[in-house]
C-alpha cells in the first residue's frame, strides 16, 4: 500500500464536475427559512486532518467479496428513496396516513427547505470523495456518466443531514398531529 494514503491536492471537488441537477438544488426553493438563511447556518470545516484514517479505513474495507456483492450493494444504492422513505416513515409513522396530515405537512416542509442549504455548503467546502482524495484506488459504487454517480461534492453529508433532522423534528415535536 502507498504510504501516502491522502493527497490533499486532489481533495477538491472541481467546479465542472457538479452534475446539472445538482446545481439546481443549491438554488431551490427554502419557502420556510428567512431570506439571509445563509448568514444564520453555519457548519464547522470538514475534518481534513481525519481524511488520511479515512482513507486507510477505507482500502481496509475494499473486500474480495465485492465482486460477488456487486448486484446487492448496487441495488441498496439504486433503491436509496425508498430505502429512505422507509426509514423516515420508521421514525415518524406513515406520513400518508390520512389520520396524520400534521407529520406529512411538518415532514414535507422540513425537505421543502433542505436542499439548498446541503447544496451551498457543497459548494463552499467542496470536500472531494474518497476516489479523489485517497492514493489508493476506490472505485465508486457508480461510475462516472452512471445516473446514480454523486456528481456533487461529500461534505456535508446530505443523507447524514436528512437523518439527523428528521431526528431533531421527532424530538421537537413528538406528537405533530
Amino acid at each position: 500500500m502507498n504510504t501516502q494514503v491522502f493527497q490533499p491536492e486532489r481533495c477538491r471537488f472541481p467546479d465542472d464536475a457538479w452534475g446539472d441537477r445538482f446545481k439546481e438544488n443549491e438554488r431551490s426553493p427554502t419557502p420556510h427559512l428567512p431570506q439571509d438563511w445563509r448568514t444564520l447556518l453555519t457548519l464547522p470545516d470538514p475534518p481534513w486532518q481525519r481524511t488520511a484514517s479515512e482513507c486507510r479505513y477505507l482500502v481496509g474495507l475494499k473486500s474480495p467479496l465485492r465482486r460477488d456483492r456487486r448486484a446487492e450493494i448496487e441495488r441498496q444504492g439504486r433503491g436509496y428513496d425508498i430505502e429512505a422513505t422507509s426509514t423516515v416513515q420508521a421514525v415518524v409513522g406513515s406520513v400518508e396516513a390520512p389520520d396524520r396530515p400534521g407529520a406529512k405537512k411538518a415532514v414535507n416542509a422540513l425537505f421543502d427547505n433542505m436542499l439548498a442549504p446541503i447544496y451551498h455548503f457543497k459548494r463552499r467546502f467542496k470536500r472531494g470523495r474518497p476516489g479523489m482524495c485517497c492514493s489508493e484506488p476506490l472505485e465508486p459504487m457508480f461510475p462516472h456518466g452512471d445516473r446514480d454517480h454523486p456528481a456533487h461534492p461529500a461534505y456535508p453529508s446530505g443523507h447524514s443531514t436528512q437523518a439527523h433532522a428528521l431526528a431533531f423534528l421527532r424530538q421537537a415535536v413528538p406528537a405533530v398531529d
